[in-house]
């Protein structure tokens, strides 16, 4: 399963930390006598949080199904959808104690099912629930085993 919402505690302290949810990237192996042969079956977005000491959560969005449970061929290392959902909120849905960049820059690794999306969209809110929608919509490939970087985005409160 890919978590629909996705949260690492550490975006919220004062240090630098980067990283994603630890629950949420998928991966598998494939043998050939004694070795094991490791794939991540999730492709990756990374989207880096600047500001001084901004708070902020985002979503993305897409027609297909993003997270959720999917069933995983491990001979071909595709996922299908059982149960999916077209959202995936990345912070804990607090904006004071999501994103602290008083410590510096956060980055974010967001993991998807692999595919391709149409109506892709990456949404920006910060605690005055502004919406800061990014301009990267419409239809995009994601490969599973890759990182896409969307960009670093400065949210600033007053």
């Amino acid at each position: 399963m890919i978590p629909t919402s996705q949260w690492n505690s550490g975006w919220n302290s004062s240090s630098n930390y980067s990283g994603w949810d630890p629950k949420a990237p998928i991966a598998y192996a494939t043998t050939t006598g004694s070795s094991l042969t490791f794939h991540n079956a999730c492709a990756i977005l990374k989207v880096t949080i600047t500001g001084d000491g901004s708070y902020a959560i985002f979503t993305i969005s897409a027609n297909e199904p993003l997270a959720g449970t999917f069933s995983l061929d491990t001979s071909t290392g595709t996922l299908t959808p059982t149960s999916g959902s077209t959202t995936v909120t990345v912070g804990n849905g607090i904006y004071a104690n999501s994103f602290n960049t008083e410590g510096g820059n956060k980055t974010a690794y967001i993991a998807i099912a692999p595919g391709t999306y149409t109506n892709f969209k990456l949404h920006l809110y910060n605690e005055d629930d502004d919406d800061k929608p990014i301009k990267k919509s419409g239809s995009v490939t994601f490969e599973a085993g890759k990182i896409y970087d969307l960009g670093s985005y400065y949210i600033e409160i007053f």
